[in-house]
């Protein structure tokens, strides 16, 4: 089964408790007492990194 389903993207705070803090234009989209699947992508701490050295590898090769 298909289902056709909305985005929205925006970047989203993460409170102490671990809870994410939706802004409140957002909130006025969502669905009230119903499910919705939610996507989290986290940056890897190390892929700053990885990106300078490549960065400084490929400025010192070329």
């Amino acid at each position: 089964m298909l289902f056709k389903m909305k985005t929205y993207e925006m970047p989203v705070k993460v409170s102490d408790d671990g809870k994410l803090e939706l802004p409140e234009d957002l909130a006025s989209f969502l669905p009230h007492n119903k499910t919705v699947k939610v996507i989290v992508l986290i940056p890897e701490e190390d892929e700053d990194i990885e990106e300078k050295e490549w960065n400084r590898l490929t400025a010192s090769e070329f």
